[in-house]
């Protein structure tokens, strides 16, 4: 567990810790650190502890039999802004298009595929909870339209489905891995660019 010293820390330091843009990622609005048991989520000058890195351990060994550690979670985290921010892009060109003036879930380009990870994430979500620290993490870009209050609760499942779509594409990409390396991580990243 965090103690009061290192979250201080954190705070005072956080312009050296992470705030690169990886995987072309867009700005977040918040920046997380890790340590073995806890999530550090800043966003601007408020700190949010969260008691999260065995859950999202177990999200991947749920879903693909996959051993993630820290610096797997700060890849995920980085995946998830930047695919949720890809799917409220387009959402909010469908709102546009249908002369809406609020981004709704059904403007989101949910596929076939997705819309069964979030099915599968709804199973796995009943043992172990994430979906609370995934309304936390799950961020939400000032777009020229506002969110419908129904879209801003979907999307934490929305960000839960697409980690287990992430899981299963880096358990294709190397059917035998247990612990993903950061090219295999790369990977997927650039085919989930090249399909969302």
């Amino acid at each position: 567990m965090l103690g009061r010293t290192s979250v201080r820390e954190f705070a005072e330091n956080r312009k050296a810790f992470g705030r690169r843009r990886q995987c072309g990622a867009p700005r977040r609005t918040g920046t997380i650190f890790a340590s073995d048991s806890a999530t550090i989520y800043m966003k601007g000058s408020s700190i949010m502890v969260l008691m999260s890195i065995p859950k999202f351990e177990r999200l991947f060994r749920e879903a693909a039999s996959l051993d993630v550690d820290k610096e797997d979670l700060r890849r995920y985290v980085e995946f998830i802004a930047h695919k949720t921010h890809d799917l409220l892009l387009l959402g909010q060109a469908h709102a546009k298009a249908n002369g809406r003036d609020v981004i709704e879930p059904f403007d989101l380009p949910v596929t076939k595929g997705l819309q069964e990870n979030i099915h599968a994430f709804r199973g796995i979500n009943e043992d172990i909870d994430l979906e609370g620290i995934l309304d936390q993490m799950t961020p939400l870009p000032p777009l020229d339209l506002e969110y419908s209050d129904d879209t801003r609760a979907k999307l934490p499942e929305v960000a839960g489905g697409l980690g287990v779509a992430l899981a299963h594409s880096l358990k294709i990409i190397e059917p035998t891995m247990k612990n993903p390396l950061p090219e295999h991580w790369d990977r997927a990243f650039r085919l989930f660019d090249e399909l969302m």
